[in-house]
């Protein structure tokens, strides 16, 4: 008795798929609705209605029931028979569940893995998503965890590792299924098998009624392989594989690999039960570009075979090289902008059609930015993140704040959400950014931002004329507005700094309610934000399954689930072109099709077995090795490949560095070279050329050091004793500040903010200890100074840095300084603290100014002085020589002023010893310095200031950058301004 021949067609890659379907329906004898048409994608389900209406013209019809077939990585079936099936938990619903498992499981196991997830919280979140993914794989694949202990060959310095390993995995084995029972849930892919599985057995029982196709499916899933048979056997039954490669010699059939494109059908056809020969095509290609595809991916243990293939094939392979072109960009960028050339070209031609199909996410959004410089809107199947819209975008914002616990970079990037409207201004908003926020380096807290305030307004109140210009003329009001800025925020988002563990649900709604706060008048109403409240909907949903949490475990949860929505925003997307991913691909077709991204390491993606089981612990468990997904993705190539007109295009290096073509383009180079032809273009191409053209600039040449030199009557005649020094050092950043009147911003993270306001704060506290005995040292000046210390801190000192580290550190200067101070005084009559001076010098018909303000002038038993400087930061004291050359002039010119009688309150006298204190109270000990004056030291000094403020009196004279710094790698606040990275260049 003759066996029962299965129905199996196939179409050829490169054919108009969905046409030869529709026209393949219409040519049997049943009525159009009569038939069940179930296609790989909804996409597809899409686009073979469309064409149904299309080719029905204005005539109306019933359409055939057309359905996904639940194919790899699609939803479940929507009609197929459910019967009394229990309900699937949802993906985040299940790595709660798996959650709670590996909590418990770290609480008991002695494990070194167990110990660092009870020590990280977040981890065990992380190792719940990657058990939850291994387990789907598993229920999608119909396999278990069965003999779980064989999986290790029992090598003993494999031991310890194979305990934590097998640990885990047994969480899924056997207590995954007991809390899935518990809540009458089953794996969203298991409940997908047993539907798929269910309507296979409906049709081989005869109880499907009419004709039904299954097109472009290949069979990946056991499931899905079942329906498949079913079908084939049906009496009005047919299925149509993919790309079924009838080239391919026998014994060639028989070595493919998981990598091959033809190693699903072989499987496929294998359960089938049907032989290759019996495989009928509906239509067929007669273009030489399948032999060609056929043979560029031949099985690799029989690629010596070429030498026999380019003998006598060279017109075959001329011929399926027309209309394949290949362009390699010099890095992404250029490869996207060649894209968007390629498909603004085919607009050129009227009804062209034009599609870009990459797994590469990152280059679809690039071309997609790189066409709207023509306004062209093009449609991506795959849509955008959501978390770049509306309230999805403001939440991860809110979220982020959370879980770096309010950071200098979280919060501004929040204050300058375009949904952020707290203070309804953003004025308001940038003036808390700069006067608040940057230039902070202590811990983050929103608890601090008062405190900041406090800190930042006791700065400008201490030292005025240091401020910036933004700072020095904001009005009163503005000050008072920071106030209420900073009172709002704190009680809104204090409670988001509660580290207390609590129950998912109520954590959810404490971020909830602080979006409703700060974005009151957002619509709800938006596409956008629709998607984002079903997205909180479905986690409000999840909340019985998860544990408690903290906060920032909460918003890490919210991040994760917001970033993973896609969402396609209404627009008029542009009719002729569009933008694939490889399962939306399928079936599609145009005029032109773009390969793109193809490099090794994209397409194809790296085999990654994932960090449970290796390659022999799969094999074990019968789950398919990760080099299947390449054989996967090599038929979408194919597919796409034998498409009439084709353009491959990839780059020469990403962020990272070099990379390199697709194997795939390799294999076609190799055989290029075997036919002594070179593929046309073989990386290169016009279009490389245009795409750099686009925004290419004249020849770039370096522009030399700026000096400017501005009219003389802009020069400054005021200068302070510091501002020599960076006169001499840095004369750029004199003339940008006081010239051009440019305050430079703080970084976000910058000690040197902390620094100036501790330095100030010292400087207080030891010039209010030194007025309170300016002849006799009291006995009681250690307690004095602490006091002062105090004092001087108190209006920042709720500030954590301020009492844990500088309160202490002054603490250790005090006890230092208090025990020094009798050394100083044993030979001072009277002390001066923080005494103001002013010098009046005459240069031609000029006058400058030059002020100081002298830290302590000791007034000596011998009728002279002694001028000392304290040193609040860990960098060197000056050197002689520094001080000799006019680097480091403070002290010598403030004797000079002395000398001269220009400090207040101090008659003329001579400076007989200048000395440095070192005031850090760090780790480093405190110390004296004097400075040994040699003679004509402060006269030279002086002299020196003379003749560099008459150099500045003439016209020529520049103010050149970085002349004499410190350190070559030394930066300055105005680098950027002078284009320093430029400059150098041109050296």
């Amino acid at each position: 008795m003759s066996r029962k021949l299965p129905k199996v067609f196939t179409i050829d890659s490169g054919t108009d798929v969905l046409r030869l379907i529709a026209k393949t329906v219409k040519s049997k004898s049943f009525e159009l609705h009569e038939w069940t048409i179930l296609v790989p994608t909804r996409r597809a389900a899409r686009e073979l209605k469309r064409v149904f209406q299309i080719e029905a013209g204005p005539k109306s019809l019933m359409l055939p029931v057309i359905n996904p077939i639940g194919d790899l990585d699609e939803d479940l079936l929507d009609q197929l028979q459910r019967e009394d099936l229990p309900e699937a938990i949802s993906d985040r619903g299940l790595v709660f569940l798996i959650y709670e498992l590996v909590k418990s499981w770290a609480a008991t196991s002695a494990s070194a893995l167990a110990q660092d997830v009870n020590l990280h919280r977040l981890k065990a979140m992380g190792l719940a998503e990657s058990l939850a993914q291994l387990q789907k794989q598993i229920k999608t694949e119909e396999t278990s965890f069965e003999n779980l202990d064989s999986v290790y060959d029992g090598r003993p310095e494999l031991a310890y590792h194979r305990e934590a390993i097998l640990e885990v995995l047994n969480l899924l084995h056997e207590g995954l299924p007991a809390l899935l029972q518990r809540e009458e849930k089953i794996i969203a892919a298991e409940r997908r098998n047993l539907l798929i599985r269910r309507e296979a057995r409906r049709i081989a029982t005869g109880q499907h009624k009419g004709p039904i196709l299954a097109a472009g499916s290949t069979g990946t899933n056991p499931a899905t392989t079942e329906l498949l048979k079913a079908i084939a056997y049906y009496d009005q039954g047919l299925v149509v594989l993919p790309g079924f490669d009838r080239l391919m010699a026998d014994e060639e059939w028989l070595q493919l690999q998981p990598t091959h494109p033809q190693y699903g059908l072989s499987r496929l056809i294998l359960a089938l039960e049907v032989a290759r020969d019996e495989i009928e095509p509906l239509g067929e290609n007669s273009s030489k570009r399948l032999w060609l595809a056929s043979e560029m991916l031949r099985p690799g243990e029989t690629t010596d075979k070429w030498k026999d293939v380019v003998k006598g094939h060279a017109a075959d392979y001329a011929d399926a090289l027309k209309g394949v072109d290949l362009a390699e960009a010099d890095n992404r960028h250029i490869e996207a902008r060649m894209i968007a050339l390629a498909m603004r070209e085919a607009l050129n031609t009227p009804n062209k059609t034009a599609a870009l199909i990459t797994p590469d996410r990152d280059l679809s959004l690039r071309v997609k930015a790189e066409l709207q410089r023509w306004n062209i809107v093009i449609n991506d199947t795959a849509g955008e993140p959501l978390s770049r819209y509306g309230l999805a975008s403001l939440m991860i914002a809110i979220s982020e704040s959370v879980i770096a616990n309010f950071s200098a970079e979280t919060l501004v990037a929040l204050l300058h959400h375009r949904d952020f409207n707290l203070s309804g201004a953003k004025q308001i908003n940038s003036l808390l950014e700069m006067v608040v926020i940057r230039g902070q380096s202590y811990a983050d807290d929103i608890a601090t931002l008062r405190h900041r305030l406090q800190r930042a307004r006791l700065e400008f109140d201490k030292s005025p004329r240091h401020a910036p210009s933004f700072i020095t003329r904001m009005p009163e009001s503005s000050w008072t507005e920071l106030t209420v800025l900073v009172t709002k925020l704190e009680a809104i988002l204090k409670p988001c700094a509660n580290v207390e563990v609590k129950d998912f649900a109520t954590q959810l709604t404490t971020l909830m309610q602080v979006i409703e706060t700060v974005s009151s008048d957002a619509d709800y109403s938006l596409p956008e934000n629709q998607i984002y409240e079903e997205v909180l909907l479905a986690l409000q949903a999840d909340a019985p399954y998860a544990p408690a949490l903290t906060l920032a475990e909460t918003a890490v949860i919210l991040c994760q689930a917001l970033r993973r929505e896609s969402f396609r925003a209404a627009s008029d997307a542009h009719p002729r072109l569009a933008i694939y991913g490889l399962p939306e691909a399928r079936m599609m077709r145009a005029d032109l099709v773009i390969l793109g991204g193809l490099n090794e390491g994209r397409w194809p993606e790296p085999a990654d077995p994932g960090p449970w089981l290796n390659r022999s612990m799969r094999e074990k468990f019968k789950l398919a090795q990760p080099e299947r997904m390449i054989g996967l993705t090599a038929h979408d190539f194919v597919e796409a490949f034998a498409q009439p007109n084709v353009l491959l295009t990839w780059s020469a290096k990403d962020a990272q560095g070099p990379i390199g073509p697709s194997r795939w383009l390799l294999r076609l180079k190799m055989l290029a070279q075997g036919f002594g032809q070179e593929p046309k273009h073989f990386g290169k191409h016009h279009l490389n050329a245009l795409a750099k053209a686009i925004d290419a600039a004249p020849e770039f040449k370096p522009h030399a050091m700026p000096r400017p030199m501005p009219a003389l009557e802009l020069r400054p005649k005021h200068f302070s004793v510091t501002d020599i020094e960076t006169l001499n050092r840095d004369a750029y950043s004199i003339y940008a500040r006081k010239i051009l009147k440019l305050n430079p911003v703080k970084r976000l993270r910058d000690e040197t903010g902390d620094a100036a306001l501790r330095g100030t704060i010292v400087h207080e506290a030891l010039q209010h200890w030194n007025q309170r005995q300016p002849h006799v040292l009291s006995p009681h000046a250690l307690e004095w100074l602490i006091a002062e210390g105090a004092k001087a801190h108190q209006p920042v000192i709720d500030d954590p840095e301020v009492q844990f580290f500088w309160i202490e550190r002054f603490r250790r200067f005090a006890v230092w300084m208090a025990a020094s101070e009798p050394q100083l005084r044993a030979s001072a009559a009277e002390v001066f603290a923080e005494r103001r001076g002013k010098s009046e010098i005459k240069i031609g018909e000029n006058t400058y100014s030059l002020t100081g303000i002298a830290d302590r002038i000791d007034i000596l038993n011998d009728g002279t002085a002694r001028l000392i400087d304290y040193k609040t930061g860990l960098s060197s004291i000056p050197t002689l020589k520094q001080v000799k050359s006019g680097f480091s002039p403070q002290l010598t010119l403030e004797a000079r002023m002395l000398e001269r009688g220009d400090f207040i309150g101090v008659s003329k006298l001579r400076a007989s010893e200048l000395m440095y204190i070192l005031a850090s109270g760090a780790q480093k000990q405190s110390e004296l310095k004097p400075l040994n004056i040699e003679a004509d030291l402060i006269e030279i000094t002086w002299e020196g200031l003379v003749r560099k403020l008459s150099l500045f009196e003439k016209i020529t004279t520049a103010y050149p950058p970085r002349s004499n710094l410190k350190k070559v790698e030394d930066r300055t606040d105005y680098d950027h301004l002078s284009r320093h990275k430029e400059w150098q260049l041109a050296q």
